[in-house]
């Protein structure tokens, strides 16, 4: 029997159903990203008091679009937009670092 799960733990609670899945009725910011793959992601934040009271998020990608929505506006949640940017631009630039040492030397003709 294979018992091997596709997704972790945290992944799958996030899957069925997702949290923070839908867009706000009102909201403060709002952005639309569509990754390399054509996956687009919406978020939605409400802000009070200069903190992120709630973020939510929609998705048209797969189940693993849908899991990165939800966590990430769990992370958003009572931070500061500014710090959130911060936090969002810090991931962005390590994974970048990580993958691109990662990438094999070009040929050269």
């Amino acid at each position: 029997m294979n018992t091997e799960r596709p997704f972790a733990l945290p992944v799958l609670e996030r899957l069925d159903p997702p949290r923070n899945e839908g867009p706000l009725d009102s909201w403060d910011g709002h952005a639309r990203i569509t990754g390399p793959c054509g996956d687009t992601m919406e978020f939605w934040l409400r802000i009070a008091k200069g903190r992120i009271v709630q973020a939510n998020f929609t998705t048209t990608g797969c189940n693993s679009s849908r899991a990165a929505g939800s966590m990430a506006t769990e992370l958003a949640a009572g931070k500061t937009p500014a710090n959130t940017l911060k936090a969002a631009i810090s991931n962005f630039a390590a994974r970048r670092q990580s993958t691109s040492s990662a990438d094999p030397p070009s040929e050269t003709a």
